[in-house]
Parts: C-alpha cells; sequence; structure tokens
C-alpha cells in the first residue's frame, strides 16, 4: 500500500482533486450556483478566493451533503500525506509534519484550480463559472498525468489503473462542460454567444483528443499488443484524430479487447461532440437572428 502511494502520488493527487471538484461544482451544485449568481464572474471569483468563505457559506445555506464530502477530502487527504510521510521519512516527522503540508497541499490545489478558472475565464471570455471550473479541472489533471508517464516502457497495473481513473473523471468534465454549452444554448442564454462558441467548440474538441489520445497511448504502454504496430505518442494522437474525424487510413489498428472499446468511444464520442456543438451553433444564430 505505502509502495503504491509513493509510485502514484501525483494521480492520487488528481483523484482527490477530482472528487473534491465534484463536491464543489456538482451538477445542480446550490453553494457553486449561489455565488455565480450574486454578480459578473469575476465577482464570483473573488468569493471563490477564499476556501474559508466558501465553507462557511456552505454552513449558512445548510448543505451538509457537501461539507461532508469536503470533510473526507480532507481526512483522506491528511492520510495520504501522513502515509507517504511515514514510508519516507520516520515515524516523528510524519506525526509532526503531516497536519501541515496537508493543509499546505490543499491550498495549493485550490488556488491552482482557482487561478486556472480564471485564466479560463481571462482568456475565452465564457462568463460560465460551471464551465471554467470543469475545463480547469480536466486541464490541471492532464497536466498531472502527463508528470507521471513514463518516458519509455511498460508501466505497471497500478500506474494503468490510477491513469485510467484520472482520465474517466477527465472525460466526464469534458461531456460535463459539452452537456452545459448544450442546455444554455437551447435555453437561449446570453452566456453562450457567436463571441465565444466557436472558442467553446474548439476548447471541447481539443480535450477530447487529448484525453482519447491518453487512453490510446495508456493501453499501448500496457497491453503488448494493443495496435497491430508500435505506437507512440505522437502516432496515438494521429489515430485518434483520423478515427475522430471518421476517416480512417486503416494504418493502425486495435488487436485487443481494450483498444477496440476506446475506439468504440472515439467514434462515440466525435459523434456526439459534432452534433452537439452544431445544435449550439443553431440556437445561438437563431438567438441572434431573434
Amino acid at each position: 500500500m505505502l509502495v503504491f502511494i509513493r509510485e502514484n502520488t501525483t494521480l492520487l493527487l488528481g483523484m482527490f482533486l477530482a472528487l473534491f471538484t465534484l463536491s464543489l461544482g456538482g451538477y445542480r451544485n446550490p453553494v457553486l450556483a449561489a455565488i455565480a449568481r450574486k454578480g459578473a464572474p469575476p465577482d464570483a471569483f473573488r468569493r471563490l478566493k477564499w476556501p474559508a468563505s466558501v465553507l462557511a457559506r456552505a454552513k449558512r445555506s445548510r448543505r451538509w451533503s457537501f461539507l461532508i464530502l469536503t470533510a473526507a477530502f480532507i481526512v483522506c487527504f491528511c492520510l495520504g500525506v501522513f502515509l507517504y510521510l511515514q514510508d519516507t521519512q520516520s515515524s516523528l516527522i510524519a506525526c509532526l509534519a503531516f497536519l501541515p503540508l496537508s493543509l499546505l497541499g490543499m491550498h495549493v490545489l485550490y488556488y491552482l484550480l482557482w487561478l486556472c478558472s480564471y485564466l479560463v475565464y481571462a482568456c475565452i471570455d465564457v462568463g460560465n463559472t460551471k464551465f471554467n471550473l470543469m475545463f480547469s479541472v480536466t486541464t490541471l489533471e492532464l497536466l498531472l498525468i502527463c508528470l507521471t508517464w513514463p518516458v519509455q516502457g511498460q508501466i505497471s497495473a497500478a500506474t494503468f489503473g490510477c491513469i485510467l481513473i484520472n482520465l474517466f473523471f477527465c472525460y466526464v468534465f469534458t461531456a460535463w462542460a459539452m452537456q452545459l454549452v448544450l442546455r444554455e444554448t437551447l435555453r437561449q442564454t446570453t452566456t453562450f454567444t457567436h463571441h465565444n462558441l466557436w472558442k467553446v467548440a474548439l476548447t471541447l474538441c481539443t480535450e477530447f483528443l487529448v484525453e482519447l489520445t491518453f487512453f490510446c497511448y495508456g493501453g499501448a504502454c500496457y497491453f503488448e499488443q494493443a495496435y497491430n504496430v508500435p505506437i507512440t505518442l505522437l502516432d496515438a494522437f494521429y489515430f485518434v484524430t483520423v478515427s475522430f474525424g471518421t476517416i480512417g487510413y486503416g494504418d493502425i489498428v486495435p488487436t485487443c479487447s481494450y483498444s477496440k472499446l476506446i475506439s468504440i468511444l472515439i467514434t462515440f464520442t466525435s459523434i456526439t461532440c459534432i452534433g452537439v456543438m452544431f445544435s449550439s451553433f443553431l440556437s445561438a444564430g437563431t438567438e441572434k437572428k431573434n
């Protein structure tokens, strides 16, 4: 267990971040929605800048499920830090340092998420707090996966499992953001317009391509005969892009159950993403015409 935590610390941090985000920005989450409704996105970012104020707002609103999930996240994070320190340092250092390091690590993760969300808002100008949150978590998790990915050679079963879990969270968050875009455009709100919808579409397509590329490359690193030829990360991106565009040259062919399932996922994602983006553009065009 200790060896597993030491070898996959960064990936475990990504899982903790995803679970905490689910508790914070879950579907129809009243805490985040209440903050976002108070004013413009910059005002929401200023309120989200202080974790203690978010917890206080949740307590005043009696959102006990959110507080319970947050407490569980804190306990698991502290336990993980303690086990990591106990494995790498002495027991005395682990007992003295795990609590300060846990608080520091949680604040670093929180402010990385906040900073990434603010940068997304500044660059894309979407004006939707939930979209910024979902995209930011996905970006941070993909960066954590890149930091732990081996340069060459096979990956262990534990690392492969952690990568799949993180990629699953990334895929769910991206699909969540896409569903949010479709819902807001069909309601004909002013959040997504022709001014920023093309940026949103480009962002979502890029996120899907990167996530599916990691799915393919992870399978190629773990399974020896995942494809008919050995592939690199660039080859995996090429295969995903060609499959996403429904071209299919046939030079790279999946040969095991995992790679075939990922190919099915690529096709399903491509059809869904193109359909949702096309419907969103039509709805935004109708709104502009009206």
